[in-house]
């Protein structure tokens, strides 16, 4: 009787002995560059953030406070830091604080010494009647300070009516008497 096989006819091109698996096709995540924040407003920020892909965005104030506006927040630090390549859809934190005016440039404080030419004139004012100041809450402006804020800020503060001069220089909302009450 003859001998039946299931052994394929052998070709002239042996098959492979062992095959190499390549690693599956994956593709890196996209990554972004973080551009340096710092000195920009908040919600500007923000803006640049989602403009690059990075829509988790986390505000953190340095006083702890709740950032509502964030346009009146300053960023002052960032995490990732600068130059970071982070993939879009993981977070980015900007720690903020309140936004500094530096509309006007800081003017030094008058001495406590006048000069001599200063003294001369202080000296033919004093033979003149003194002019009458008014006490009416923001008659007149600080000369140096535009707001009460950046009087606080400098160390300055708060001024009573009757006795400080700087007193007609803002607005005593609370109708005390007493303007730039540090908080």
């Amino acid at each position: 009787m003859p001998t039946v096989t299931d052994t394929p006819p052998r070709t002239t091109d042996p098959a492979p002995t062992s095959v190499t698996a390549s690693p599956p096709a994956t593709s890196s995540p996209p990554t972004v560059v973080l551009p340096d924040l710092q000195g920009m407003d908040g919600a500007t920020a923000r803006d640049h953030l989602e403009t690059l892909g990075i829509y988790a965005v986390g505000f953190e104030a340095v006083n702890g406070k709740s950032v509502l506006i964030k346009s009146m927040w300053q960023v002052v630090d960032q995490v990732p830091a600068p130059g970071a390549a982070i993939n879009p859809r993981d977070g980015v934190t900007l720690r903020v604080d309140r936004f500094k005016e530096t509309t006007q440039p800081e003017q030094p404080r008058p001495t406590e010494q006048p000069s001599e030419d200063e003294q001369d004139k202080q000296e033919t004012r004093s033979e003149e009647p003194a002019p009458q100041r008014s006490e009416q809450p923001g008659s007149g402006t600080d000369p140096t300070y535009r707001t009460c804020a950046e009087a606080n800020a400098h160390g300055h503060g708060p001024y009573v009516r009757g006795v400080d001069e700087e007193y007609g220089w803002y607005q005593d909302r609370d109708g005390d008497g007493v303007v730039c009450e540090r908080r």
